[in-house]
């Protein structure tokens, strides 16, 4: 927006990014659920790096896919501080179903 412009405070573009992702809890809700209909589930997490204020720390993404249908499956991810896989199974709770994972 700046290339045109029209400028646009980091603070006000954060809380857009925010409400953003406030308005997309529903649907994040909804594929969990497909996802935990289905027979299979891949789960992985991804180091990422996470801007701090003196450094960068590293934080990790999680991925879920699965569902009934193949093509394409459905995804979630999920952006947490740790690597400790209790959040992971608060999603997993109530699956009865194949889990494949690298761990």
């Amino acid at each position: 927006m700046g290339r045109v412009g029209v400028k646009i405070s980091r603070k006000l573009l954060s809380q857009w990014v925010v409400h953003c992702g406030l308005a997309l809890k529903p649907l994040y809700h909804v594929r969990v659920d497909h996802i935990l209909k289905g027979k299979n589930i891949f789960i992985d997490e991804s180091p990422v790096k996470l801007q701090a204020k003196d450094k960068c720390k590293t934080a990790y993404m999680w991925v879920v896919v699965g569902g009934n249908e193949s093509n394409p499956a459905y995804r979630v991810y999920d952006f947490k501080i740790n690597p400790e896989y209790s959040h992971v199974l608060d999603i997993l709770k109530h699956y009865r179903g194949g889990l494949h994972s690298d761990k």
